[in-house]
């Protein structure tokens, strides 16, 4: 999914650098190298799991036996635990580390991964194989993503993309509005609150009263409605709507704009809610925490579409069967619309020059239209052509609006597309150390929330008074802490 599950598995890469051979390929071969001459074998690794890697793996086996059978290429892919592996396996194999896999052939990765491997060498642009002609189909700003210099060329190459939105839970947040609306009309809320993060925090406070008020024998013990899937995005995202830069950057160096207005404000929002109990982040996905019942909506990627859950499980086992609603991800009041953009495009590792066609050929394949279309309708990603966004999505989503196993998908594919009309997809350009410094930013961010939350419950239980629970959090020192401990932890990436 997003690239901010790197940091979270770093520590996958030791069980996974001890039992390499155990990696199993996605698909076999269609014919061994002596079968043919002049036969390209190719290896790729990528980081899709579940379904998503179920359905990558028909379409590696449909180009072995089809384009691949014709021009002798065979793609033998692998499937890693997610993009973090990908990057430290990557990293070592390039640093020829005794043990390390071999290099692949192709890999999906993200911007900080492939600048590394481009600073090293190791990448070659796609356009060396791809002209003018063949790579003006694709999205502007897809491609210029993949573009890590001015002068580097493609070095990622698109083959689906993803942006953030809003997941809510519409079945308990609707019942919730009636509730509070018909016994609270001075102050009414509506759905239009949650377009800015002010009104999501507005129905955050009311909806934790709501839920407190559930147990009137136990006092302060609501229930939190929102939170991020990627507190980085968030905070990369806000800079950007508040019309500031999370990172400062030169040339090839570059550091986190720790200075910027915008993080103060950014901190208000994230912290106070989270140590509050308005905002929460309990399991390793904010899906995870609607269908236990701990949230009711999140922001998150567009590729998470499928794993949106269908029934909530509560505590007490109970059951309830809830729909989705997707809305537009939230701006700040007066702020520029923005969102991420974001998901793995492909490298093409320096090899040989048959090998690096080959991989070119398989990736314009494999980013047809209507083949792309497709696999984004199974996938919860959008395509990459822009004759697949202008007509050929919006025609396959019309066709499958009667399917109830593509719900969840279409809805999110759909606001994902109207967002594209009026929202700015951005992403910053990495330099050196620029992933090591935004999840440094990211794990300080979410650890101080934490924190505040568990005293602020400890300052209530000892003082019952919430004013001054509150006042405690609130202080201006944390915010100055924090930024301070970030400060540190940036250094030890030079």
């Amino acid at each position: 999914m997003n690239n901010y599950v790197i940091k979270k598995h770093t520590w996958l890469f030791l069980l996974a650098f001890l039992f390499i051979p155990s990696i199993m390929p996605s698909c076999a071969f269609p014919f061994s190298k002596s079968d043919k001459t002049g036969h390209v074998s190719l290896n790729m690794w990528h980081h899709y799991l579940g379904e998503q890697k179920i359905v990558f793996d028909k379409y590696i086996e449909e180009f072995n036996k089809t384009v691949g059978l014709e021009k002798n290429i065979a793609i033998k892919a692998y499937s890693m635990d997610n993009s973090g592996d990908i990057h430290n396996k990557i990293i070592q194999s390039a640093n020829g580390e005794p043990g390390a896999p071999d290099m692949p052939d192709m890999a999906t990765v993200y911007p900080g991964t492939a600048y590394t491997l481009y600073g090293m060498g190791k990448v070659v642009s796609v356009e060396k194989y791809m002209d003018t002609s063949k790579t003006a189909k694709y999205v502007d700003s897809f491609l210029e993503e993949g573009r890590l210099t001015s002068d580097s060329g493609i070095i990622i190459f698109p083959i689906a993309k993803s942006t953030e939105l809003l997941y809510v839970n519409n079945t308990v947040y609707m019942k919730f509005l009636q509730e509070h609306n018909e016994k609270n009309p001075p102050n009414r809320l509506d759905e239009s609150m949650l377009n800015t993060f002010e009104g999501i925090l507005k129905t955050a406070e009311a909806y934790y009263d709501w839920t407190d008020a559930k147990t009137p024998d136990t006092a302060n013990d609501g229930t939190a409605l929102f939170g991020f899937d990627a507190a980085s995005n968030f905070a990369v995202v806000g800079c950007r709507q508040l019309s500031n830069d999370f990172f400062s950057t030169n040339g090839r160096s570059g550091t986190i704009n720790l200075g910027s207005p915008a993080f103060s404000k950014l901190w208000d929002y994230y912290h106070i809610p989270m140590a509050r109990g308005y905002f929460g982040a309990y399991s390793y996905y904010r899906s995870e925490d609607v269908q236990t019942g701990d949230l009711v909506m999140f922001a998150g990627s567009t590729a998470g579409a499928k794993f949106f859950p269908k029934t909530i499980t509560y505590k007490d086992n109970t059951k309830l069967d809830i729909d989705l609603k997707v809305l537009p991800y939230p701006v700040f009041e007066n702020g520029r619309k923005t969102s991420v953009q974001q998901g793995a495009g492909v490298a093409i590792m320096k090899s040989t020059q048959e090998k690096e066609k080959a991989s070119a050929i398989f990736l314009e394949w494999f980013t047809d239209p209507r083949r792309n279309t497709e696999f984004v309708l199974k996938t919860g990603y959008l395509p990459v052509t822009k004759e697949a966004i202008d007509s050929i999505l919006p025609e396959e989503l019309e066709k499958l609006k009667n399917y109830p196993e593509y719900t969840n998908v279409l809805k999110v594919i759909k606001q994902a597309l109207e967002m594209m009309k009026t929202y700015e997809l951005y992403t910053y350009k990495p330099f050196e150390n620029s992933d090591e410094m935004r999840f440094a930013f990211e794990d300080k961010f979410l650890s101080a929330a934490k924190a505040s939350r568990s005293d602020f419950l400890k300052d209530y239980e000892a003082t019952k008074n919430l004013d001054t629970a509150f006042k405690n959090i609130a202080r201006k020192d944390k915010y100055e802490r924090f930024i301070g401990e970030v400060r540190n932890e940036i250094l030890k990436t030079d």
